[in-house]
């Protein structure tokens, strides 16, 4: 009976660090992404590419039937910009933060009126 005991507390034990472990590793962190909708600019947005805080992150790609693609990123303060081949972009800044997981940021065109060559061209813009 008292070597049962040992053993269960020596289970209990190697429990507890790995759950420390394990907490310290940031397995238990809940994962935060950026999700961009692009629905109003349709396919002609597939294939965008997508910079989190001036870092190349992927593109942006068709998930199941939404129009929709998603970053993982940290908790924090994040600056997001879409580089487009036909279209400029207006950066965004955004935060993840606390028990929000996922941020919906969704794609616009605005037009931008350039006072030096006095005319205006289509932006992408985000809402959200």
């Amino acid at each position: 009976m008292d070597r049962l005991l040992r053993w269960r507390l020596a289970l209990m034990g190697s429990g507890l660090v790995l759950a420390i472990l394990m907490c310290v590793g940031g397995l238990f962190e809940s994962k935060k992404a950026i999700i961009i909708d692009y629905g109003i600019l349709g396919d002609d947005a597939i294939g965008a590419e997508v910079f989190i805080d001036d870092e190349f992150v992927g593109r942006l790609v068709a998930m199941r039937s939404a129009n929709r693609t998603g970053f993982e990123v940290s908790e924090g303060v994040h600056t997001v910009r879409i580089v487009h081949p036909d279209l400029g972009c207006e950066p965004i800044r955004v935060e993840t933060q606390g028990s929000q997981m996922n941020l919906l940021l969704i794609l616009d065109v605005a037009d931008f009126y350039d006072r030096g060559t006095g005319r205006s061209e289509p932006r992408i813009v985000f809402d959200g």
